[in-house]
Order: structure tokens, then C-alpha cells, then sequence
């Protein structure tokens, strides 16, 4: 059940992630729900992770579409569930989307359905809070590579590792997914990343992987630049639908 739990594959009842994301939240200690002013003064909280670690977490959670706010998404098996998690420096909102009687749904993403409920419900307090998310915590934790990994690995410190965009490869052909979007993946290169659609700055992310959302079909010039400058690119095509390869007989 290892790689099924570090993938999600736990029950948790939305107090429970909640709770969670207040470690994520604050300074990496769990705070318990509470209803009222009195019992939440008799509620100590537990240490869950790091601060480093919270600190981690946040920036990257908070890399994406709302940089203001750390979000993460979920879509079940068979799109039974879609969730959205997420938090400033004071409030923790979680959304669940689904049928009552836990029964697959034809079109229920959690990037697509419950973010957008999410990002509104923050959009709709009076009052909020930055995050709690330390400059250049993440640039650091991500420049640094262990040492046992350099050995295990047969690396040299002073090894460049180019930048390489692994997907999608030049003239690929991919289908529109009901506005989920195109997983682009980069590997090696200087952080952080730049994406260019058509010559035109869409995204940037520390990460080794951009989501991509295309306006609809058509052939698109994708291109990321790096740190350092370097320039990786693919010409791709997107299709409203998903076209065989194989001919008809």
C-alpha cells in the first residue's frame, strides 16, 4: 500500500485535509477544528512537519495559477470526486464536488470544477493574509542536490545537465481533453522556467513541469527558456478529439 498511500489512496473525511493543511498553512504544526472561539483556545496544536518543510510545500502549492493562495487538486478514479484544498496566511477553504452516492460522473476534474469554487471563495473574504512563504526557500531546496545522490547516481558536482523538453516531442499530435490541459516536462536546466506560446510569455514555474491550457485546436509553437537563458522548443498540433492512427480497412 506504499506508493498507493504516497498517491492519495487513503480515506479522509474533509476535516481531516483541513486539519492537515493547517500544518502546510502555518509553521508545520496541525491545528484542530474547532467551533468556537472558547474551544479553539483549549486546542493545542501538534507538530505535523518541519517549518522548512511547511515552508517548502507552500511555495510550491503556491507556483501556479493564484500565487496568493497555495491550492492543491484532486479528480478520483472514474471522476467520482473532484477537490480543491487550499489556504492564504489565515484561512484553509477545501471544496468537494461529487454525487452523494459516490457514482461516476462523466466530467468532474478538480482543476477544473472545484478550483474555480475555490479561487472565488477567497476572492469573497473580507480579510486576508499573505503567505507564509520565505523568498528564494524553494529556489534554495531545489538547487541543492544531496550527496548521496550525486555518488548513487555517478554525478559530478561540476556536470551541467541540459535543459531537454521531454514532452511534448516536435510534430506530436495531441487531443483536447475537455480543457484539462497539456503536461509539459522539462528536464535538466537552470531554474526557473519560462513559457512561450507563439512567441507570447504564458506561464513561469520553478518546477520541471508546466500545465498548459490551449485555447482550442490548432498548431501551436511552444518554447521554454531557462535561468540561464537556454531554449528548448516543439511545434505541436491539438485536435478537438482523439485521431487514429490507424486507417480504416
Amino acid at each position: 500500500m506504499g506508493l498507493s498511500l504516497v498517491l492519495g489512496g487513503v480515506s479522509l473525511t474533509m476535516e481531516d485535509l483541513a486539519q492537515l493543511y493547517t500544518a502546510f498553512a502555518t509553521d508545520g504544526r496541525i491545528r484542530p477544528l474547532c467551533e468556537t472561539p472558547e474551544a479553539c483556545a483549549e486546542n493545542k496544536p501538534r507538530r505535523f512537519v518541519r517549518v522548512q518543510t511547511a515552508e517548502q510545500i507552500t511555495a510550491i502549492l503556491s507556483d501556479g495559477l493564484a500565487p496568493k493562495v497555495a491550492f492543491k487538486t484532486g479528480t478520483s478514479a472514474r471522476n467520482r470526486d473532484a477537490w480543491a484544498i487550499g489556504y492564504d496566511g489565515k484561512h484553509v477553504i477545501a471544496v468537494w464536488l461529487g454525487r452523494p452516492d459516490n457514482q461516476p460522473t462523466e466530467s468532474l476534474i478538480g482543476l477544473r470544477s472545484a478550483a474555480p469554487l475555490l479561487l472565488r471563495a477567497f476572492a469573497a473574504l473580507p480579510d486576508t493574509r499573505p503567505l507564509l512563504s520565505p523568498a528564494g526557500g524553494l529556489q534554495r531546496m531545489l538547487d541543492e542536490r544531496p550527496l548521496a545522490l550525486e555518488t548513487l547516481a555517478g554525478l559530478e558536482l561540476e556536470e551541467a545537465d541540459p535543459l531537454r523538453l521531454v514532452f511534448p516531442t516536435d510534430g506530436a499530435v495531441m487531443p483536447m481533453l475537455g480543457g484539462s490541459g497539456v503536461a509539459l516536462r522539462l528536464s535538466g536546466g537552470a531554474r526557473p522556467y519560462r513559457l512561450f506560446v507563439d512567441g507570447v510569455p504564458v506561464r513561469q514555474s520553478v518546477g520541471r513541469q508546466l500545465t498548459w491550457i490551449p485555447p482550442g485546436p490548432g498548431f501551436f509553437d511552444l518554447a521554454v527558456l531557462d535561468g540561464d537563458g537556454k531554449r528548448v522548443a516543439a511545434s505541436v498540433e491539438i485536435t478537438p478529439g482523439f485521431v487514429s492512427a490507424t486507417p480504416l480497412r
